[in-house]
Protein backbone atom coordinates (compact mmCIF):
# COMPACT_ATOMS: atom_id res chain seq x y z
CA UNK A 1 0.00 0.00 0.00
CA UNK A 2 2.75 2.41 0.71
CA UNK A 3 4.65 1.52 -1.81
CA UNK A 4 2.03 1.90 -4.23
CA UNK A 5 0.68 5.50 -2.53
CA UNK A 6 4.39 6.52 -3.31
CA UNK A 7 4.39 6.12 -6.86
CA UNK A 8 1.32 7.33 -7.49
CA UNK A 9 2.75 10.63 -5.64
CA UNK A 10 5.43 10.41 -7.64
CA UNK A 11 3.64 9.38 -11.03
CA UNK A 12 1.48 12.77 -10.17
CA UNK A 13 4.46 14.99 -9.75
CA UNK A 14 6.08 14.14 -12.87
CA UNK A 15 2.68 14.34 -14.81
CA UNK A 16 1.53 17.58 -13.44
CA UNK A 17 5.20 19.21 -14.26
CA UNK A 18 4.16 17.94 -17.88
CA UNK A 19 0.72 18.80 -18.12
CA UNK A 20 2.03 22.44 -16.34
CA UNK A 21 4.73 23.07 -18.96
CA UNK A 22 2.21 21.98 -21.89
CA UNK A 23 -0.67 24.40 -20.78
CA UNK A 24 2.01 27.66 -20.25
CA UNK A 25 4.34 27.32 -23.67
CA UNK A 26 1.24 26.11 -26.08
CA UNK A 27 -2.35 27.16 -24.67
CA UNK A 28 -1.43 30.47 -21.94
CA UNK A 29 -0.30 33.85 -23.69
CA UNK A 30 3.06 34.89 -23.47
CA UNK A 31 2.44 37.92 -21.76
CA UNK A 32 1.29 36.16 -18.76
CA UNK A 33 3.27 35.99 -15.79
CA UNK A 34 2.70 35.71 -12.31
CA UNK A 35 -0.85 35.03 -10.58
CA UNK A 36 -2.40 34.81 -14.03
CA UNK A 37 -0.30 32.05 -14.90
CA UNK A 38 -0.34 30.13 -11.35
CA UNK A 39 -4.37 30.63 -11.35
CA UNK A 40 -4.78 27.95 -14.60
CA UNK A 41 -1.70 25.52 -13.59
CA UNK A 42 -3.67 25.56 -9.71
CA UNK A 43 -6.51 24.66 -11.29
CA UNK A 44 -4.84 22.04 -13.21
CA UNK A 45 -3.14 20.87 -10.56
CA UNK A 46 -6.48 19.76 -8.56
CA UNK A 47 -7.73 18.11 -11.31
CA UNK A 48 -4.76 15.66 -11.69
CA UNK A 49 -5.11 15.34 -7.87
CA UNK A 50 -8.24 14.42 -7.91
CA UNK A 51 -7.68 12.04 -10.38
CA UNK A 52 -4.83 10.23 -9.03
CA UNK A 53 -6.37 10.30 -5.74
CA UNK A 54 -9.43 8.25 -7.91
CA UNK A 55 -6.76 6.03 -8.52
CA UNK A 56 -4.98 5.10 -5.04
CA UNK A 57 -8.94 4.67 -3.38
CA UNK A 58 -10.36 2.28 -6.42
CA UNK A 59 -9.24 -0.39 -4.27
CA UNK A 60 -11.34 -0.94 -1.43
CA UNK A 61 -13.48 2.28 0.44
CA UNK A 62 -11.06 4.70 2.52
CA UNK A 63 -10.92 5.04 5.98
CA UNK A 64 -9.54 7.52 7.83
CA UNK A 65 -6.11 5.48 8.39
CA UNK A 66 -5.62 5.34 4.46
CA UNK A 67 -6.67 8.78 3.59
CA UNK A 68 -3.89 10.23 6.58
CA UNK A 69 -1.12 7.82 5.04
CA UNK A 70 -2.12 8.83 1.72
CA UNK A 71 -1.59 12.30 2.69
CA UNK A 72 1.93 12.04 4.37
CA UNK A 73 3.06 9.91 1.63
CA UNK A 74 2.31 12.62 -1.26
CA UNK A 75 3.11 15.42 1.10
CA UNK A 76 6.16 14.23 1.58
CA UNK A 77 6.98 13.00 -1.89
CA UNK A 78 5.68 16.19 -3.88
CA UNK A 79 7.68 18.63 -1.43
CA UNK A 80 10.90 16.58 -1.92
CA UNK A 81 10.84 16.21 -5.81
CA UNK A 82 10.19 20.04 -5.51
CA UNK A 83 12.94 20.38 -3.34
CA UNK A 84 15.30 18.39 -5.46
CA UNK A 85 14.01 20.32 -8.91
CA UNK A 86 14.74 23.52 -7.40
CA UNK A 87 18.09 22.29 -6.32
CA UNK A 88 19.33 20.84 -9.50
CA UNK A 89 17.52 24.09 -11.74
CA UNK A 90 18.05 27.40 -9.54
CA UNK A 91 20.65 25.82 -7.21
CA UNK A 92 18.87 26.10 -4.22
CA UNK A 93 16.24 24.18 -2.68
CA UNK A 94 15.11 28.42 -0.72
CA UNK A 95 12.92 28.47 -3.90
CA UNK A 96 10.50 25.91 -3.44
CA UNK A 97 10.53 26.20 0.59
CA UNK A 98 9.59 30.14 0.00
CA UNK A 99 7.27 29.70 -2.67
CA UNK A 100 3.97 30.73 -1.90
CA UNK A 101 2.42 29.06 -5.17
CA UNK A 102 3.71 25.96 -3.79
CA UNK A 103 2.02 26.12 -0.67
CA UNK A 104 -1.54 27.01 -2.58
CA UNK A 105 -0.67 24.25 -4.41
CA UNK A 106 -0.31 21.92 -2.05
CA UNK A 107 -3.46 22.99 -0.02
CA UNK A 108 -5.46 22.82 -3.41
CA UNK A 109 -4.01 19.10 -3.65
CA UNK A 110 -5.14 18.56 -0.07
CA UNK A 111 -8.42 19.68 -0.68
CA UNK A 112 -8.73 17.19 -3.93
CA UNK A 113 -7.26 14.06 -2.31
CA UNK A 114 -9.83 14.57 0.62
CA UNK A 115 -12.90 14.98 -2.11
CA UNK A 116 -11.59 12.09 -3.93
CA UNK A 117 -11.93 10.34 -0.81
CA UNK A 118 -15.57 11.33 -0.20
CA UNK A 119 -16.80 10.55 -3.68
CA UNK A 120 -15.06 7.40 -3.75
CA UNK A 121 -16.90 6.48 -0.43
CA UNK A 122 -20.02 7.53 -1.06
CA UNK A 123 -20.09 5.90 -4.96
CA UNK A 124 -18.92 2.10 -2.95
CA UNK A 125 -21.62 2.96 -0.59
CA UNK A 126 -24.19 3.80 -2.79
CA UNK A 127 -22.80 0.83 -5.12
CA UNK A 128 -22.74 -1.66 -2.18
CA UNK A 129 -26.69 -0.44 -0.60
CA UNK A 130 -27.65 -1.14 -4.52
CA UNK A 131 -26.51 -4.64 -4.83
CA UNK A 132 -29.56 -6.88 -3.32
CA UNK A 133 -32.18 -3.93 -5.08
CA UNK A 134 -34.10 -4.57 -8.25
CA UNK A 135 -35.05 -2.43 -10.96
Amino acid sequence: MFLRFLAIATLKWFTLHFLSALLIVFVLPASWQGFELSIPVWILSFAVAFGFAEWAFKLKIPDKKTISYFLIIWIIASFTLQILQAQFIMGSALYAINSIDMYVQYLLEIAAILLAARATTIRKFHSVMSEGMED
